[in-house]
């Protein structure tokens, strides 16, 4: 089913066929590309116009037990390697869980600068809630349901159980993040892709710590 804007003279908003597409659009290319000027002007046109399509595909094909699509998040290069850095940096020291906590937050902050800018004061990150910084850094929720909601700067009051219950999904989730760098000679299992000479990841949002639903 899709729906097709002014370009087609279609004004209701009820989705519509293919065939009654298909319709429109051949009696539009049939009327208006014998006029030679008006070309440009229906390239332009349909450049500006959205088609959207629903549609229905199969997640798991073949019954193979893997997923065909799955959630994903978009990162530069510049932004890849700044998480990588920070991750890489906590995930590597050793810490008592106060000087974790600590390192935690301070790591956060580093990577939100390297994002929103370095003349943001670091008080105005500590006063952001979780799922306010990860949809800064990432573009998604905090996972975490029971922590979503806490400011960066009440983690050290956190109880040292939850946060080390926390933390040990978070450490290990990092370090498999850290540990890939998502290009493959396989294009099907490449996660790189290059646009105007500037490199892209589809990291799966599975592979970045915080991400996981939890409740």
């Amino acid at each position: 089913i899709l729906k097709v804007g002014n370009i087609l003279n279609i004004h209701d908003d009820q989705p519509i066929s293919k065939e009654e597409v298909t319709e429109h659009l051949d009696n539009f290319f049939d009327i208006h590309t014998k006029d030679m000027e008006f070309v440009p002007r229906a390239i332009d046109n349909l450049r500006k116009t959205e088609f959207t399509v629903e549609a229905f595909v199969a997640l798991d094909y073949y019954g193979n037990g893997v997923d065909a699509q799955v959630p994903v998040v978009l990162l530069t290069e510049d932004e890849k390697n700044n998480l990588t850095r920070s991750l890489r940096k906590l995930t590597e020291g050793v810490y008592a869980t106060a000087e974790l906590k600590k390192a935690f937050q301070d790591n956060i902050i580093y990577v939100c600068k390297s994002i929103i800018g370095q003349n943001t004061s670091t008080e105005t990150i500590e006063n952001l809630s979780l799922n306010q910084i990860w949809n800064i850094i990432l573009g998604v929720d905090f996972g975490n349901k029971k922590m979503k909601k806490m400011k960066l700067n009440e983690l050290i009051d956190m109880n040292k159980k939850d946060f080390k219950r926390f933390y040990k999904d978070f450490e290990m989730v990092a370090k498999d993040f850290c540990g890939n760098d998502y290009v493959h000679s396989d294009p099907l299992i490449n996660r790189r892709f290059d646009i105007g000479g500037s490199y892209l990841f589809w990291v799966p949002l599975e592979d970045l710590p915080g991400c996981k639903s939890e409740n």
